[in-house]
């Protein structure tokens, strides 16, 4: 969901009639603080989680096609032994 520039607008001036000048910005920028903050927990629990699923990977014994032995891979179509 994403919100234009009026719906913007219109929010921000419900808020000054509501809180009033003096408190309207520092609830704007705590606000905009714990959405950073809660953002950058959201990566972190990415990365986190990606790491845990490699090293579950790495365990079992897995590993990436990439990463597998070249000389047991089928040969491709630019492949050619000279």
């Amino acid at each position: 969901m994403t919100c234009g520039s009026l719906e913007t607008v219109v929010v921000l001036a419900v808020l000054l009639l509501a809180v009033g000048p003096i408190v309207l910005p520092r609830i704007v920028r705590n606000t905009g603080k714990y959405l950073g903050a809660f953002r950058h927990g959201l990566r972190d629990a990415d990365v986190r989680r990606e790491i845990e699923a490699e090293l579950l990977d790495a365990e079992e014994g897995h590993r990436p096609p990439d990463a597998q032995d070249p000389g047991n891979r089928p040969a491709r179509n630019g492949d050619r032994d000279r």
